[in-house]
């Protein structure tokens, strides 16, 4: 993104090849954006600042889109790093709990200012958090 004028609409990340619960691990350095998930009469704006990692995860991409909408503010500009599992992992406890150290991992290698949101997990959980 090199500026705020750079967009991405609302879309679901539901690919045949990433399988029926996606897992999607999102780091956004560089400028802050704002990331809206919205779903039936519901929306949030949660903002993307420099060194977040945020999860998207179990039935996420079945019950919400997702986007970046433009922010003529923002002059600076934001890379974006995705990384998708293409090969689907099973509902196992011991398949969930290997990519979430992955994700920790990836955490300490980024450093102390990174901010990690998890949304909406493998077992029904639809809260918001953020470590």
């Amino acid at each position: 993104y090199r500026d705020g004028q750079d967009h991405i609409g609302f879309h679901r990340d539901d690919e045949v090849e990433l399988g029926d619960h996606p897992y999607i691990a999102s780091i956004s350095l560089g400028a802050t954006r704002d990331f809206i998930v919205k779903s039936k009469g519901e929306k949030w704006d949660i903002p993307l600042d420099d060194d977040t990692l945020f999860l998207m995860f179990g039935d996420f991409q079945k019950l919400y889109q997702h986007g970046i909408p433009k922010r003529s503010q923002v002059a600076q500009p934001r890379i974006n790093l995705t990384y998708r599992m293409i090969t689907p992992l099973q509902n196992s406890t011991a398949s969930w709990w290997s990519w979430l150290r992955l994700s920790i991992h990836l955490q300490w290698s980024l450093g102390s200012r990174l901010n990690i949101w998890i949304e909406h997990g493998p077992y029904g959980d639809q809260s918001l958090q953020k470590w």
